[in-house]
């Protein structure tokens, strides 16, 4: 993830000042955050070198070796437009697909879940093995053409979960049949969020 950074920034004479795109590692990124909630508040300050980050408040000091690398264009893969869009209960969703993983992949391979929206519903369907089949549908205020994707369930559960507004908005960039969909997961609540799930 991209986050910006609202502190005090030095580095040293080979690196300009000002913004900067360096790779850190995510177990990094959590232990910092973990450790950051510095009850004495104040600044963090930055210090950055070819190969170091070093974070630095009151109470903490934390240095880590940045990783080598060039970030990858991530806004590549987010959808510049979305074809459908439709506002979904986050907790009623994150439900029904969490219940067709349990029921049809019992913790075995991913499941493929497909999402069909249509006037009024949108239906979540999944098929495991043995030919068994589960099928629910939720209403949703959706008026046009039928569209089907489908994605594995894993990052479904991921992208819902990680939220904690009531309501998301589902955009999928290309309602035709044969297409690569994409799902873009938004919400009003939160400017800076959104999730991609790629269709499989």
């Amino acid at each position: 993830a991209v986050v910006p950074v609202n502190a005090p920034l030095t580095t040293n004479d080979d690196l300009p000042a000002g913004t900067f795109s360096r790779i850190v590692d995510q177990e990094v990124v959590r232990g910092l955050l973990l450790r950051a909630l510095d009850p004495k508040g104040g600044e963090m300050r930055i210090r950055v070198s070819p190969t170091l980050i070093e974070f630095e408040s009151a109470s903490l000091r934390f240095t880590s070796l940045l990783l080598e690398g060039r970030y990858p264009a991530y806004e590549r893969v987010i959808p510049a437009q979305t074809e459908i869009n439709i506002n979904v209960n986050r907790v009623d969703l994150l439900t029904m697909v969490t219940r067709a993983d349990i029921l049809m992949g019992g913790g075995k391979d991913a499941v493929r879940v497909q999402l069909q929206f249509k006037d009024g519903a949108l239906e979540v369907s999944a098929q495991n093995e043995t030919g068994e089949n589960y099928v629910e549908e939720m209403d949703i205020d959706y008026v046009g053409p039928d569209a089907r994707t489908t994605y594995n369930v894993n990052y479904l559960i991921d992208a819902l979960s990680n939220r904690s507004e009531e309501t998301l908005c589902f955009g999928i960039d290309s309602a035709h049949p044969g297409q690569v969909s994409r799902a873009l997961l938004t919400s009003d609540a939160s400017a800076g969020f959104a999730a991609v799930v790629m269709a499989m």
